[in-house]
């Protein structure tokens, strides 16, 4: 799953940039956390991660 700079490993994407959008970064995020897999996670840069241990561990795929 590559999630350029929407899902990072135990973190999410920026929205305080002028073209930042925060109701688009949860609605992405949403989407994501809802998909019924286990896939790696390739985001645009940092680690590489999996969608169980996001799912289980990053903060913002608990809302």
């Amino acid at each position: 799953l590559f999630t350029g700079d929407t899902l990072f490993k135990g973190g999410c994407g920026r929205v305080d940039f002028p073209t930042g959008d925060k109701f688009s970064l949860l609605k992405s995020l949403s989407r994501i956390k809802n998909l019924d897999l286990d896939a790696y996670v390739y985001p645009g840069h940092g680690p590489e991660s999996t969608l169980s241990f996001e799912k289980k561990n990053n903060p913002f795929l608990s809302f």
